[in-house]
């Protein structure tokens, strides 16, 4: 290993020779000199900026928000129902063939002033149509019957289409038995 020398300036092969003695009364005085003009820089730029006039007062607000703002809130109130809407339909499938009325219903109430939720007017619309609502279960449960009647027969099979059918509790007792004459149990 080569003989390094500590002090040497490795760029200019040059030994600088000793560090410079620090004097702290100087240290303290470029240190007080640099703070002051920090200082008054800062002062200078606060007073700029409370000349400057504020950017969010606008002098013709008083003017333009009463016509932008009613817009506005009619495009978010837009907006919201049609998010109340799809959301609704899609929860509510049953409702879609109601779809006309509750829509309606909906506008006026939005035109009225009072907006309310698709959910809120589908329950007051099946409250005010409850006999319409129990009409259709009780024909929907008729037709669901009838449906199972059809595919029913004595041995609990299903039976070929086609052809005369007729449902087991119509039929006498031997036409039952001639029925089952082939079914081991």
């Amino acid at each position: 290993m080569p003989d390094e020398k500590p002090n040497v300036d490795a760029k200019t092969g040059v030994d600088p020779g000793p560090a410079p003695a620090i004097d702290p009364a100087q240290l303290q005085t470029a240190i007080d000199e640099g703070l002051s003009r920090a200082l008054a820089a800062q002062r200078q730029s606060d007073a700029e900026a409370s000349a400057r006039p504020v950017a969010s007062e606008n002098p013709l607000a008083p003017i333009i928000d009463p016509i932008i703002n009613p817009r506005l809130r009619n495009i978010d109130t837009k907006a919201n129902a049609a998010y109340d809407a799809s959301l609704f339909y899609a929860t509510h499938p049953e409702a879609v063939k109601h779809q006309a009325e509750v829509e309606g219903a909906f506008n006026t109430m939005i035109q009225n002033g009072t907006p309310l939720t698709h959910q809120t007017i589908w329950e007051w619309y099946k409250g005010k149509n409850e006999d319409k609502f129990f009409q259709e279960r009780v024909e929907s449960d008729k037709r669901k019957l009838e449906a199972a009647k059809e595919f029913t027969t004595v041995d609990g099979g299903v039976r070929p289409q086609g052809g005369e059918r007729k449902q087991a509790f119509e039929a006498s007792d031997e036409e039952l038995k001639g029925g089952l004459k082939d079914v081991a149990f």
